[in-house]
């Protein structure tokens, strides 16, 4: 006697089955270096159930490590306490995503990613399986270390750079302070009449000229120390009136001398601030002597000092020069930028003036913005936080106290 039984519906199902798992077999090895799976038994350790994937080629391997004590070894030393926190993770039930190092035989160690999932019973909550996936991720990790090193390199250079732009500033500025001295003594005939009177113009122009070459080199060492961090500020309570008075008066005969208006205007006479003064009084001139420099003959500067509706201050500077393009505002504050550049160039300078003002007015805790259009002119606002205001009461800017204190100086 004879059964028959009809399995064609198994047979197609086991077919319909490899074909399955033919299909995610290269899907994996498409999508990943390599899928695993890895069963737990009761007491923790871990069986390689399958896995799939073209990276053990790469590690020259004859399969994948089948216990945890296998992946350790494979694992390099620095990197397994990585591993041990993955597993970790799994077994709490988190998902694993971590990047280790593995041994090889070439030189260089191939780093991969680990993405891994666990599977728990849901009777015990015991983790009973561990399903996951590892890329290949040398090459990026390589290409990190490149540019780590090059932007050390960059970072060393920089420093170095800073280090003897600074060394340079201290050894040319005794020398510059002698010469400057020394013509200066000539220039008022301390000593006694040089004799031609030609000898007093010249004695003039070296003065001039080494001025001109100390306040260049001091602004070099002072974007040196603002690289390299060593900018102090010397806090001090002090007038607004007595900071804008003076730096006022020390750019009022530049502005004679270039046929430009001078204005000022502080809100309250007794106003004080609690910052380093020379700093805040650095900045003031660098802005107005900006200001004055592109602005035409005829044309005028003024500086208005207001108080914030936040209890700060607000400087603005006004000039109606010659302004700048919107897609070079940026550009200015770049050390050693100059967009007036080329032997032709009309306006001496060495383009630090703006930069190092914007590091001491954030020294400050303060903002510095610059606003122009071409044939406008600029508008430079400097503002400052209200910690700086000694006791001061804020105002909206668009407030005029009474106590204001307002200057103009014509040209000529």
């Amino acid at each position: 006697m004879a059964t028959y039984v009809d399995i064609t519906d198994r047979k197609k199902a086991e077919e319909r089955l490899r074909e399955s798992e033919h299909r995610y077999r290269l899907i994996s090895d498409l999508a990943s270096d390599l899928v695993f799976s890895y069963a737990l038994d009761e007491d923790g350790r871990l069986g390689l159930e399958w896995y799939a994937g073209t990276l053990l080629s790469r590690l020259s391997l004859p399969g994948l490590p089948d216990t945890t004590e296998d992946w350790e070894n494979l694992v390099v030393a620095e990197d397994r306490p990585v591993l041990r926190q993955c597993l970790l993770k799994l077994a709490r039930g988190e998902d694993c995503s971590e990047e280790v190092r593995l041994q090889c035989d070439s030189e260089q160690d191939v780093w991969v990613r680990i993405l891994a999932r666990g599977e728990h019973d849901v009777e015990s909550g015991r983790l009973k399986r561990i399903l996951g996936a590892a890329q290949d991720v040398s090459e990026r990790k390589n290409a990190e270390a490149e540019m780590m090193q090059a932007m050390q390199a960059t970072e060393l250079a920089n420093r170095t750079k800073s280090d003897f732009l600074a060394t340079m500033s201290h050894e040319l500025r005794t020398p510059l302070n002698a010469i400057i001295g020394f013509a200066e003594i000539m220039e008022q005939q301390m000593l006694g009449p040089l004799g031609d009177v030609r000898y007093l113009d010249y004695s003039h122009d070296i003065k001039e000229s080494g001025s001109h070459l100390l306040r260049i080199i001091n602004d070099i060492l002072e974007v040196s120390k603002a690289e390299a961090g060593r900018l102090e500020l010397h806090a001090e309570y002090f007038r607004l009136l007595q900071l804008v008075e003076s730096s006022a008066r020390l750019v009022q005969h530049r502005a004679e001398d270039n046929g430009v208006a001078l204005e000022w205007e502080v809100p309250e006479s007794d106003l004080q601030l609690y910052a380093d003064q020379r700093r805040l009084k650095q900045v003031l001139l660098n802005v107005l002597s900006n200001a004055i420099k592109f602005t035409p003959e005829g044309g005028t500067v003024r500086l208005h000092a207001q108080s914030t509706s936040q209890g700060g201050l607000c400087l603005e500077v006004q000039d109606s020069g010659i302004g700048i393009e919107p897609e070079n505002i940026q550009r200015v504050f770049e050390p050693f930028t100059q967009l007036d550049s080329g032997l032709g160039r009309r306006h001496e300078g060495t383009g630090l003036g703006l930069p190092l003002s914007r590091t001491l007015v954030e020294l400050h805790g303060g903002e510095l913005t610059l606003e122009s259009r071409p044939g406008e002119g600029t508008r430079v606002i400097i503002l400052l936080p209200p910690e700086r205001m000694a006791g001061g009461q804020g105002r909206p800017c668009a407030s005029r106290p009474e106590a204001a204190v307002s200057v103009a100086v014509p040209p000529g």
